[in-house]
């Protein structure tokens, strides 16, 4: 039967085979046999080798949904930056297309109006002429009507003086 030293007491220990614990009959130790405890550090260093590993992919995976969470949020923020511009696209060709049409409308008034005036109708003329409102929030339109309103009411009430002479 083979012995070792007790690392607590010194004392002898005798190996028993069959038992996978040794027990020092001196302090009352006990601790496992040499291939026992070989086997439970290996055990416990490929526990832990799992761990660390199972640590690893989580975190990759972690790693991957955040990437994706935030290639989501990106895709939605261009997403709706296409929206609003092309929401802003519409309405300006709207706003311009509107624009265009009141300017034909006032034109095809003005043409009434010379045409009024030509035919002596002053007193029509001069109505109508009232009529010439830029319907559009935009100063500059607005600016340019009255000037070519007041300037019209001008030439109307001239030539309606002219024509009483």
């Amino acid at each position: 039967m083979e012995q070792i030293k007790c690392p607590a007491c010194g004392g002898t220990i005798m190996i028993d085979e069959s038992r996978a614990v040794l027990f020092c009959p001196y302090c009352g130790i006990k601790m496992p046999k040499k291939e026992e405890a070989l086997d439970k550090i290996i055990r416990h260093e490929q526990h832990m080798q799992q761990f660390e590993e199972e640590i690893r992919q989580r975190k990759v995976k972690e790693g991957i949904e955040a990437e994706e969470r935030d290639r989501k949020s990106t895709m939605r923020i261009v997403i709706g930056c296409v929206i609003v511009a092309i929401a802003i696209g519409i309405v300006f060709f709207l706003g311009i297309r509107g624009e265009n049409k009141s300017e034909e409308k006032l034109q095809a008034l003005v043409t009434e109006i010379q045409a009024d005036m030509e035919a002596g109708n002053y007193d029509v003329a001069l109505f109508k002429a009232e009529q010439l409102q830029w319907p559009h929030s935009d100063l500059e339109g607005k600016n340019r009507w009255n000037k070519q309103r007041e300037a019209l009411k001008k030439v109307i009430k001239e030539a309606k003086k002219n024509a009483g002479k």
